[in-house]
């Protein structure tokens, strides 16, 4: 979408939208349309940068107060729909922002800007904030109603990447397939409503709160795939993850939800691993016996300094060599937690 576009659309929302969101009323809401022209020039557009979101953000003023316009490309109309659902869902509990106005069409939401900071290491060395996010994971979980399910589970992605990497002949570890068969054979109590990506770029914390954002990815999934998130990606301790999950769970863990969290880990490195093996894209004819020589024999940073460092090595701008280092290095972390 051009900057034209969205200032046109902001002519919509700051001058005439927002006024008539207090009564609701649809049919005065796209009368909305037909309102006087007014100067787009005079409309301020802030890019908003942070997060691994692609969607274009920005924020605005209007009556002097801050918002967040986010897009959604056209391509993603679906998806936005369900994104919609979900944050919805998120609001009326009170871990997301409002949504003030959204169009599934235009493929645009409108929410208050949230003066706060993204997760850091900081607020992690609270306990009582450790609590915090346990009981704001256990709201979303135990939430009952309308929760979107079109979205693919940690486990569909990583098949799904797989997948596309065997489309595209590109190489991968052998033994990938047969780790992911193995992973599929573990299957989850039960699904509950999930965000599915609580890295730290999603979490916006404010005056001892918490509000989560990006609901992109939203489903249903296995509970810890939320928790196993929140734990690795902010390197909780042995004894923040047992604050984290006696919280969650309102109880003391049981030696099996330890080892639901530890499989839920295994998913996350493998997962990880197929993001970076599909994007290194090295070529299955030429090169899958080299990656096995390399996972043997080529001392290999850890996955957990990879972990240390937001963002990762960014797929985007990082050499071929430098991505596939990073994919090496979160499939040998799966490969030691999951040995027996």
């Amino acid at each position: 979408m051009t900057t034209n576009m969205l200032k046109k659309h902001l002519i919509l929302l700051t001058l005439t939208l927002l006024p008539l969101i207090a009564s609701a009323n649809e049919p005065a809401l796209r009368s909305a349309y037909c309102a006087p022209f007014f100067n787009i020039d005079s409309l301020t557009l802030e890019p908003l940068k942070g997060g691994c979101s692609t969607a274009p953000i920005y924020a605005f003023f209007q009556d002097n107060k801050k918002y967040v316009l986010r897009y959604t490309h056209a391509s993603q109309r679906m998806s936005f729909q369900d994104e919609l659902t979900a944050h919805k869902a998120g609001a009326a509990l009170g871990i997301a922002p409002e949504i003030i106005c959204a169009d599934p069409d235009a493929q645009y939401m409108v929410m208050p800007f949230v003066d706060g900071h993204l997760l850091s290491s900081e607020d992690i060395k609270s306990d009582d904030f450790i609590r915090l996010l346990g009981n704001t994971i256990r709201k979303l979980h135990n939430f009952s109603g309308t929760y979107p399910t079109q979205a693919s589970t940690l486990m569909e992605r990583i098949s799904g990447n797989f997948k596309e990497g065997q489309k595209k002949d590109l190489a991968f570890p052998s033994s990938f397939g047969a780790q992911i068969e193995r992973l599929l054979l573990q299957k989850p109590k039960a699904l509950v409503p999930s965000h599915t990506d609580l890295h730290p770029g999603n979490i916006i914390v404010k005056d001892h709160t918490i509000s989560l954002i990006d609901w992109a990815l939203a489903t249903f999934d296995d509970p810890f795939t939320d928790l196993c998130y929140i734990s690795l990606t902010n390197n909780f301790s042995l004894k923040q993850e047992q604050v984290f999950l006696e919280t969650y769970l309102e109880k003391a863990p049981t030696e099996a939800e330890w080892q639901q969290l530890s499989i839920a880990k295994s998913k996350y490195y493998l997962f990880m691993a197929s993001i970076y093996f599909l994007c290194a894209e090295v070529p299955k004819k030429e090169q899958e016996a080299l990656i096995d020589q390399k996972l043997a024999w080529t001392p290999i940073k850890s996955a957990d300094e990879h972990s240390e460092k937001e963002p990762f090595v960014n797929f985007r701008t990082a050499s071929k060599e430098e991505i596939l280092q990073c994919g090496l290095s979160f499939y040998k972390k799966y490969l030691l937690i999951s040995s027996p």
